[in-house]
């Protein structure tokens, strides 16, 4: 009944736009409730390739002696037209956690921290595949094998993919060469670590890992190590990629081709600055930028760099979520764009033409979802909204492909939360 009403709802909200919809400021997308569970759905992500789009969530129950989750996802096959019906990827005894969906050569790949059931303990770090685009999935395999398991950043580029996590300060990494049909036993990149900072990023000749090192008396500093896709258990030498006398936090990792970016945040004396970093020799060496944008607060930095030029966007100072670009061959940026105010829980993504970003407007029961879409040269374009106000839409994600873009959220559906999916920019409106 509590679906039927809110499906009922939904068509005749969606009936009153396409009425008075003439203005685009004021419509918001056609929405797609895809769970529609009587369980909490949450921590939805969204990938695509061409015409595939595929998005994964967590079903989480709150049994009487703990949570159980069930890591669950549907597919289009026609670029976000239809959805398949949901499809059990795993069934936990625990709960789950940071789950991170990866498209590439048609193969769909899930990675996620498990939990136990009763006392919270990480338990693996659980990885699957589906080879036929998303309409079945193979058994779990535990990557973290006996290493400790921490919550996973992934990339993924064809055949190859490195799966890395961070626990009590070390850093861990899987890596396969078959497009996980296997991954080899996981390496230790490094020690010393924040834990949580750990990225990685396929370049064209290895796996580069960057991660914030513990801070002593003197400085904070961010370094690298090069590692080979496969077969060594003797990984390269750290170096240094930057360092400061203040604080460093939030590091963001993206790669194309030999180039390796990343963006973290440096604080220091009551100020935050934005710092950009980016090599073009597979993350052998790095220049680093004078400070992109320095204010009294900086936060939720995205990164992401398609055709050579980089993406960034961050929350400001008042909540004001800014966005620029740096070209190929230069470190500084072109002037920035005001995206939205009141801003926060931001998600960038850049791919084929389409530079698209979303973001969290307002606080509480008044917050709503907007985004905003346009082409890589000038960047996304006005505001528009994604959600209403009071919808209370939250943790939403981006993914752009093929010359479009995609947002997935969370909205209370009764008493639960469903996961939703829109389809936004121009070919929206067809």
């Amino acid at each position: 009944m509590r679906r039927e009403g809110a499906r009922f709802v939904r068509f005749a909200i969606g009936a009153l736009v396409l009425l008075v919809g003439a203005s685009p400021v004021r419509a918001t997308p056609r929405a797609t409730n895809l769970s529609q569970s009587p369980t909490e759905s949450g921590g939805a992500v969204v990938a695509a390739e061409g015409s595939l789009v595929v998005v994964a969530w967590i079903e989480s129950e709150n049994l009487t002696d703990g949570l159980r989750a069930t890591i669950v996802a549907s597919r289009s096959i026609d670029g976000g037209d239809t959805f398949s019906a949901p499809t059990v990827v795993a069934a936990l005894t625990g709960f789950a956690a940071a789950v991170d969906v990866k498209v590439s050569s048609g193969v769909v790949h899930l990675v996620w921290l498990a939990n136990s059931f009763t006392i919270g303990e990480p338990t693996g770090v659980d990885y699957v595949r589906s080879t036929d685009g998303g309409a079945s999935f193979e058994p779990i395999r535990f990557v973290n094998d006996s290493a400790p398991a921490g919550i996973p950043a992934m990339a993924v580029d064809g055949s190859r993919i490195a799966v890395v996590w961070t626990v009590r300060g070390v850093v861990y990494l899987a890596r396969s060469s078959d497009a996980g049909s296997a991954f080899e036993l996981p390496v230790t990149a490094a020690e010393g670590v924040v834990d949580g900072t750990a990225r990685t990023a396929l370049t064209a000749s290895s796996v580069a890992t960057v991660w914030i090192r513990r801070p002593d008396a003197a400085r904070s500093v961010v370094e690298r190590r090069l590692i080979p896709v496969s077969g060594s258990d003797a990984p390269g030498v750290v170096a240094e990629v930057a360092s400061t006398q203040g604080a460093i936090g939030e590091l963001v990792l993206d790669s194309e081709g030999s180039s390796v970016v990343a963006v973290w945040i440096e604080a220091a004396n009551g100020s935050h600055g934005l710092t950009f970093a980016r090599s073009v020799d597979d993350g052998m060496t790095f220049r680093v930028a004078p400070a992109l944008a320095e204010t009294a607060g900086i936060g939720f930095p995205r990164l992401t760099i398609d055709a050579g030029i980089v993406h960034i966007a961050f929350v400001g100072a008042s909540g004001r979520l800014n966005y620029f670009t740096v070209g190929p061959e230069s470190e500084t940026p072109r002037p920035a764009i005001k995206l939205g105010r009141k801003a926060s829980f931001a998600d960038l993504s850049a791919r084929d033409g389409v530079a698209a970003a979303v973001w969290t407007s307002g606080f509480g029961r008044s917050s709503r979802l907007e985004y905003a879409v346009g082409d890589v040269a000038s960047g996304p374009g006005k505001a528009k909204r994604l959600t209403r106000a009071g919808d209370r839409g939250a943790g939403a994600q981006m993914c752009a492909e093929a010359g479009v873009a995609f947002a997935v959220w969370t909205e209370p559906v009764g008493e639960t939360r469903d996961v939703f999916f829109a389809r936004v920019g121009a070919p929206w409106a067809r």
